[in-house]
């Protein structure tokens, strides 16, 4: 079973986006659990695809505070747990490997009008799905939450 000694956090985070919410894969890597200042609130890594349909979209992996603290954060929704051990390189293994949406427009021509829209939202949940099929992203157990739970001031 997995647990905070062992063990971070993994969540679907939701930030506010021009054309629908940006989804990204938060693993929470520094929990405080009393934040006194911005510093101090919790801290973790995003995974994300980065761009957009008129340039094409890549994986970005970065440093970040939990999307409920973040200015353009929105809500998070727990997914599982991964391993402490080596999860950056894991999780990012398998995220390189599911195709990032390509461009799909010049100006405000469909490039592939016969395939279906492709953006950060459905590479987001391909990657999760790539997770837990590697073993990477383990299932929550009976006492987590997996709601989706939204930013108090939004």
């Amino acid at each position: 079973m997995a647990s905070e000694q062992t063990h971070y956090r993994v969540f679907l985070g939701f930030y506010l986006g021009l054309r629908g919410d940006h989804h990204g894969i938060y693993v929470e890597t520094d929990v405080n659990t009393n934040p006194v200042e911005p510093s101090q609130q919790n801290r973790g890594q995003l995974f994300h695809s980065r761009g957009s349909l008129q340039t094409g979209m890549h994986l970005e992996v970065k440093p970040v505070i939990c999307p409920l603290f973040s200015v353009s954060g929105k809500a998070v929704q727990q997914l599982g747990w991964v391993s402490r051990d080596n999860f950056r390189e894991r999780i990012e293994e398998v995220c390189r490997g599911v195709p990032q949406p390509k461009k799909q427009f010049q100006l405000n021509k469909r490039l592939f009008p016969d395939e279906p829209l492709r953006h950060c939202q459905h590479w987001a949940s391909d990657a999760v799905e790539a997770l837990f099929h590697a073993g990477v992203l383990e299932p929550l157990g009976p006492s987590d939450n997996g709601e989706v739970v939204y930013r108090e001031d939004i």
